[in-house]
């Protein structure tokens, strides 16, 4: 048996795509180097895309033997397809908001593989799917080693944030700043909308506003800290909220935090929106949450009190407003705080939430082989 593990992004060679730590700057990534670690456990050999390429054409491997693995509609994938490999697995762990294209043309892109493993589907797309195969996706977002120790809960802070400011909404608006750049960013996006059903469908059910306003709601109240990449810039926000905004930041925003997982266990509580509201649409954010041993504030997947255990997070869906849900917030006592926490360590140590490490993932995708 031999892998090809075939990706969009030219910086992941052959030598990268083994190295846990060249993956995990890579948030999704890191199970392709334990696919490389288990193959070999498993006497499979396994090769980058390309270099599977070079050894059909020189004749030391049968296309035929070849399983593909494929990141979207990598070209790789497609040249070993074409010249007779299995397409065994294509994967896209990006939302329809962020590869429109892609999604547009999902029924092409699927074709022919027995796994496809892509986020959230739209309602026509899901009457469409003819096996849970299509929508059994499950993020990989951390190793075994990146669980943190539970910190004292009355020594931490309040509550914390960390995302990335990469505004989206289905409204009209003045941005804060005016500028040829932010001018043709804004055509592009109203271009997407116009010509990409996908990503006219994704803006509807973006999430941005709303986490917005969360981030508002709690700084006003001075219990919010704010990390990520872009908030020191508010030119994509509408003009008077990046103005109340960027006084409200003030002694709250502190950038980029150089590990994630270590910040967030330094907060009783953090705020995990997905970018948008889609079925199936679980990413990282809660999954961290449950791995840097804080407790999540969610809104995002609407399926997802079936998927995680109801009392290892806060649903924001639950409460008619964000005072209600800050009450709520106040009422959650030392106690029923560490449960909920041991709670969703304990999701991550099921069958079902170990597939959300990079090692069970891979795992995982090595069984799936054997079994075909």
């Amino acid at each position: 048996m031999k892998f090809a593990v075939c990706s969009n992004n030219a910086v992941f060679n052959q030598n990268r795509l083994q190295d846990p730590n060249w993956c995990r700057r890579f948030p999704g990534s890191g199970w392709v180097s334990y696919v490389y670690q288990h193959a070999k456990e498993n006497n499979i050999q396994i090769t980058s895309g390309d270099l599977a390429i070079d050894l059909v054409s020189s004749g030391e491997w049968r296309a035929d033997e070849i399983f593909v693995i494929s990141e979207m509609n990598a070209r790789d994938a497609r040249i070993l397809v074409q010249l007779g490999a299995k397409p065994f697995i294509v994967s896209c762990f990006e939302a329809p908001l962020y590869a429109p294209i892609f999604y547009d043309n999902l029924e092409r892109h699927l074709k022919n593989y027995r796994y496809k493993w892509v986020f959230g589907l739209n309602k026509a797309q899901m009457d469409q799917a003819e096996s849970k195969e299509l929508i059994s996706i499950k993020f990989p977002s951390y190793f075994f080693d990146d669980l943190q120790n539970i910190e004292n809960w009355e020594s931490r802070k309040c509550m914390a944030l960390v995302a990335e400011n990469k505004y989206k909404t289905p409204k009209m608006f003045l941005p804060t700043i005016f500028s040829i750049k932010i001018l043709l960013r804004y055509c592009k996006y109203c271009l997407l909308r116009l010509s990409s059903p996908s990503y006219a469908y994704s803006i509807k059910n973006s999430l941005h506003d709303r986490r917005l306003e969360l981030i508002e709601h709690f700084m006003k109240k001075g219990k919010l800290d704010l990390y990520g990449s872009g908030w020191n810039d508010l030119s994509n926000l509408p003009k008077k909220l990046g103005s109340r905004l960027s006084s409200l930041m003030k002694g709250r925003y502190f950038g980029r935090c150089e590990n994630k997982l270590v910040t967030l266990g330094q907060y009783q509580f953090s705020i995990c929106f997905e970018n948008m509201a889609l079925k199936g649409y679980m990413t990282e954010k809660i999954i961290d949450c449950f791995v840097a041993g804080t407790i999540p504030i969610y809104l995002g997947d609407p399926l997802i009190q079936t998927e995680l255990p109801r009392d290892s997070f806060i649903d924001t869906r639950d409460f008619e407003s964000l005072d209600e849900l800050d009450e709520h917030i106040q009422s959650i006592s030392k106690d029923r705080a560490i449960k909920m926490i041991e709670s969703g360590r304990a999701y991550l140590q099921s069958p079902k939430g170990s597939l959300h490490s990079y090692e069970g993932f891979a795992k995982n995708v090595i069984k799936l082989a054997q079994q075909w």
